[in-house]
């Protein structure tokens, strides 16, 4: 529901803005502006229920009530007891209709008034309150009830064909988080959208310039395959980023041609290239933004035999102010490093990504506030993106699955 009452507030705010010049009144703006806007309509059916799965509602809901008539946003509820609706609610309410109810003297409640009227024991009798207790029954549009699911679906057919306006969809957390879904995010470099954030469904982004190196890590390094193949798809749309990949374990070949350098053996070698390359660049006027991605940093660094040339590659990355370093794997293999010098002297691990489940069970990243729901077992298509130490719950970007689903539908 609270994406619900997300949709509502940015519509009223919406309204607010487009009747300023009409006393702020929907009214007012109907009958003064060519341009017609339609009745917001919000039905609740079964209150008793919402409310029973769902208490935080009424921190909420009264408010918008409230204020929400004014701007042509009106509300049917639905309940089954005299008392089921909290009056902060229904003092808001002009209009109550009530139905056969088990106690005759519900109706008195119900209406603020007392009564002796009560409906007859017909299907679709009951009672309203307009200048007065009235009785009144309910039209059928069928004939007969068996009738009625066949018609209604007739009807909303025809309606969709004939009417071209639709009703404003709640937004929900997608399956999947396809490029389409962040693209009009996407345009500066330093601000990268990484996926959306499930409390409040909002495009997150982040800024892989603010650090020299951002750890990706989870509890295996496999589990981090769908989104860092998305996150380095997005850096290549950037003409002045260029890649640089050290892929010990070939898991990313797909981004082979898309790298300066791809890199899966012969790590000694290819480590005194990309210092060689670093040099050339050092002496550039213009400097290109290069990220250098270490997916399994272990494996990588335990087949140097000169370990002082990655120091030197790190302290060149430094003065050239330009470069960055993504550094995944099992996070038990990220570990032994935090106190070698290149590494705590260089990574914040107050900022970062965790893939998957079992963030609370590690030390690689600080997270400021631990709490239940990051003990919960999620799947690798959501984690925490740490930004100082805070963590927000999130569902990653994932063109990989995406694209599998696209060649299904063909």
């Amino acid at each position: 529901y609270n994406n619900l009452f997300k949709l509502i507030k940015e519509e009223m705010e919406y309204r607010k803005k487009l009747f300023i010049d009409y006393g702020g009144e929907y009214r007012n703006y109907r009958k003064n502006n060519d341009k017609k806007i339609p009745l917001f309509v919000v039905i609740i059916n079964n209150y008793d229920s919402v409310y029973e799965n769902n208490e935080k509602i009424f921190e909420t809901l009264p408010e918008l009530v409230r204020d929400s008539e004014r701007y042509g946003i009106i509300y049917i509820i639905t309940a089954s007891g005299s008392n089921s609706v909290h009056s902060k609610i229904t003092q808001n309410c002009k209009n109550f209709y009530a139905f056969k109810l088990k106690n005759v003297s519900d109706y008195s409640s119900i209406f603020s008034l007392n009564t002796k009227m009560y409906p007859r024991d017909t299907f679709g009798r009951g009672l309203i309150k307009n200048n007065g207790i009235h009785e009144f029954q309910t039209a059928s549009i069928v004939q007969e009830m068996d009738q009625l699911n066949d018609y209604i679906y007739e009807f909303l057919k025809e309606l969709n064909q004939r009417e071209t306006y639709r009703a404003k969809r709640i937004p929900i957390l997608p399956s999947i988080i396809r490029f389409s879904d962040i693209k009009e995010q996407l345009r500066s470099f330093k601000n990268i959208p990484i996926g959306m954030v499930k409390k409040d469904l909002e495009i997150v982004k982040y800024d892989f310039t603010q650090d020299l190196f951002t750890i990706i890590t989870s509890t295996k390094l496999g589990n981090i395959n769908s989104f860092m193949l998305s996150l380095l798809s997005l850096f290549t749309m950037f003409d002045k980023v260029k890649l640089i990949l050290v892929d010990p374990q070939t898991l990313l070949q797909g981004m082979r041609e898309k790298t300066l350098f791809y890199v899966n053996k012969n790590f000694q070698d290819n480590l005194q290239n990309m210092n060689q390359f670093l040099d050339e660049q050092l002496a550039k006027e213009e400097k290109e933004y290069i990220i250098i991605v270490f997916y399994g940093i272990n494996k990588f660094l335990s087949k140097l035999e000169n370990k002082a040339q990655f120091t030197s590659l790190v302290d060149k990355a430094k003065k050239y102010e330009n470069i960055f370093f993504l550094l995944s794997d099992d996070v038990l293999k990220i570990k032994p490093y935090l106190f070698e010098p290149w590494y705590s002297q260089n990574v914040n691990a107050s900022n970062g990504f965790w893939i998957g489940r079992g963030i609370t069970e590690q030390s690689v990243l600080k997270v400021g506030t631990i709490n239940k729901e990051m003990q919960k077992d999620y799947k690798n298509d959501m984690g925490y993106c740490m930004q100082d130490g805070r963590p927000m719950l999130v569902k990653y970007i994932d063109f990989v699955h995406q694209e599998k689903e696209e060649e299904n539908e063909k």
